[in-house]
């Protein structure tokens, strides 16, 4: 039923396909501009084989781009898989407190930061009437991320680079407002998979 689909995919795999690193793994994919002029030239719709196996919440690698997989279109056809994805811009850590094991010269136990998960996530400025990708330094509103499933609470601290008042590139804690656990699930292995939504201050 799908040998005609399935021969053109494969033409068009091997006329214009993307060669994409997914956890180590190399995969062939096609990239095509999504259509929706709402969204941001960050946003791209990505053709997969369906025995490839991609899900929500994949990473692909392309040179030193990273695109996130949003969301899948799921009309299913036999042979490929559509989905949303969007060009990474940053790399953000969640992390947990830890105390040093030995007082400093005053006698205090200082707090620092350990990172237990570092990705490539998209954030996006939210200030008033304004729409602004993050490069640097944000100043006012929150930012809005989009990024892979992992385990957090309302109290995880979250790290990224930013811009200090030297323009050197530094990194910056942020204090997680909300999170939105809708598209994220747990697999057979009992695995987080899928995206999480956050908004960080």
């Amino acid at each position: 039923m799908w040998r005609g689909l399935d021969h053109s995919f494969t033409r068009a795999l091997e006329r214009e396909g993307v060669q994409v690193q997914v956890g180590g793994t190399a995969k062939t994919v096609l990239f095509r501009r999504m259509r929706d002029s709402a969204d941001s030239g960050d946003w791209v719709d990505v053709y997969t084989r369906q025995e490839d196996g991609f899900r929500t919440g994949n990473i692909l690698s392309v040179g030193t781009d990273n695109y996130l997989l949003v969301l899948r279109d799921h009309r299913e056809n036999g042979v490929y898989s559509r989905y949303n994805a969007v060009r990474c811009n940053q790399t953000i850590s969640l992390c947990r407190r830890e105390q040093s094991e030995e007082p400093n010269k005053y006698g205090e136990y200082e707090e620092y930061l350990v990172p237990y998960a570092t990705t490539p996530a998209y954030m996006v400025t939210q200030l008033t009437g304004l729409n602004k990708t993050v490069i640097g330094n944000v100043t006012g509103g929150n930012v809005a991320v989009i990024m892979p499933a992992y385990q957090l609470n309302a109290s995880t601290p979250i790290q990224c680079r930013t811009f200090d008042s030297k323009s050197n590139w530094t990194l910056r804690e942020y204090t997680l407002q909300s999170f939105d656990w809708t598209d994220v699930s747990t697999d057979t292995d009992g695995n987080i998979v899928g995206i999480m939504r956050l908004q960080i201050k």
